[in-house]
């Protein structure tokens, strides 16, 4: 996903079949070990991205696509309305989220 300092956020489904988001700390080197940022939930990650200084996790909850925000501390910073009607990665990046 990126980096913000020297800690490493990435999206993981290893251990977490619907997707986590992990951080490690770059100045741990080989030491380092994965932290859950945000936890596995009900809904399924479909991607996730750094924004600035914020996490945003597109999830999919009940057919639908959910764009939340996170702090970099893995709590709530709210939603992302998206418009109705087809919204996927696909034709929508999260690479360009601004906070």
């Amino acid at each position: 996903m990126g980096t913000v300092g020297d800690v490493l956020y990435a999206f993981t489904d290893l251990g977490a079949p619907r997707g986590c988001v992990i951080a490690l700390d770059l100045r741990d080197g080989a030491a380092a070990r994965p932290r859950i940022v945000i936890p596995e939930s009900g809904d399924v990650i479909q991607r996730a991205a750094v924004a600035g200084d914020l996490l945003a996790v597109h999830y999919l909850h009940d057919v639908k696509s959910r764009l939340a925000l996170f702090r970099l501390d893995g709590t709530p910073a709210g939603e992302v309305a998206l418009p109705a009607g087809p919204w996927s990665p696909a034709t929508t990046s999260l690479h360009h989220c601004a906070p």
